[in-house]
């Protein structure tokens, strides 16, 4: 086991590996940012330091240079940067409360989240358009999510599962 960023990881939430460019991205719910370093930990940067209120998940579409990630501060949104942190943004803000996992559907060309408050499992287009409700289940607190070409899968706090 090895520490490769100690003093620039506060909160790290989510996490995303840029296997081509070789790099390691993070979400930091403390620091509110975005940041990236190599993958042995040299050359740390923030991508995103602004306009961020607890920055959850973070996935990568290194093919087409840009990430995704959720924020479940006090303005709920989905957002969109190319992976240097030019080009933001927002593609969904609306009726989202807690929005902890997130997944790319590359096949589909689709984004899937799960929000733990409102109960929900939706998606929407890799732009936020044509978003549709997949899953429902009240009290269920979303938490991770995944999707391979056949399955999708997730976890809730409250459900002590892996659910396919």
């Amino acid at each position: 086991m090895e520490a490769i960023v100690t003093s620039n990881a506060i909160t790290a939430d989510g996490l995303a590996l840029d296997i081509p460019g070789g790099n390691v991205y993070w979400t930091d719910t403390e620091r509110n940012a975005i940041s990236v370093a190599r993958m042995d930990g040299k050359h740390f940067r923030n991508v995103l330091s602004t306009q961020l209120d607890q920055p959850r998940a973070i996935v990568l579409d290194p093919e087409n240079g840009y990430m995704y990630w959720t924020d479940w501060g006090a303005q709920a949104k989905i957002e969109r940067a190319a992976m240097d942190g030019t080009g933001r943004a927002t593609l969904v803000n609306a009726e989202l409360l807690w929005p902890n996992g997130l997944t790319l559907d590359k096949s589909a060309q689709r984004l899937y989240w799960c929000d733990g408050r409102t109960y929900k499992i939706e998606s929407s287009d890799l732009n936020g358009y044509d978003r549709r409700l997949f899953f429902f289940q009240y009290p269920l607190h979303f938490f991770g999510i995944a999707v391979d070409d056949t399955h999708l899968y997730w976890t809730a706090w409250n459900v002590r599962s892996i659910i396919r």
